[in-house]
């Protein structure tokens, strides 16, 4: 799973998660703690984990808040590290939105990709030194140097 497949099984969990209700809090609302957390989220807190995305994903949340150590040994999938990100500006989770960013977790070259991507479902990479952590999703990609992936 390369960084961009890896990206679009979030955002493909985010759907899911949201159209089902998935922590069960009656609110139709995206998961924004982390990425482990759709793995590991329980509906209503209790039962089983939802495992909305493969473990070894989960398992390479670079920031996790959620229990996944549980479940697997924290470590990069494919030597990329994935992270929850806010939107630029939001200074509380927005249950309407979401983003994520991959980045490589061992240094090849001076500059890296760099991808993010939001509840858009678009896309966009950067080079970037290395290691680059996307603190935010910013408010215009294009205007901020990301470019449409391939």
């Amino acid at each position: 799973m390369t960084a961009p497949s890896g990206l679009k099984s979030l955002v493909m969990a985010q759907a899911d998660f949201r159209a089902n209700d998935r922590d069960g809090n009656g609110v139709r609302d995206y998961w924004r703690a982390d990425v482990s957390g759709l793995y590991t989220v329980k509906t209503g807190g209790v039962g089983i984990p939802n495992k909305l995305i493969d473990l070894s994903l989960a398992a390479a949340d670079a920031q996790p808040v959620s229990a996944v150590a549980e479940y697997a040994n924290p470590g990069p999938k494919n030597s990329c590290w994935f992270r929850a990100i806010p939107h630029e500006g939001e200074t509380t989770p927005d249950p309407d939105r979401f983003a994520f960013c991959a980045y490589p977790a061992i240094r090849r070259k001076d500059y890296v990709w760099t991808y993010i991507v939001d509840e858009t479902n678009t896309l966009y990479r950067k080079k970037l030194p290395w290691p680059h952590i996307t603190p935010c999703f910013p408010s215009d990609p294009v205007a901020d140097g990301w470019e449409l992936n391939p």
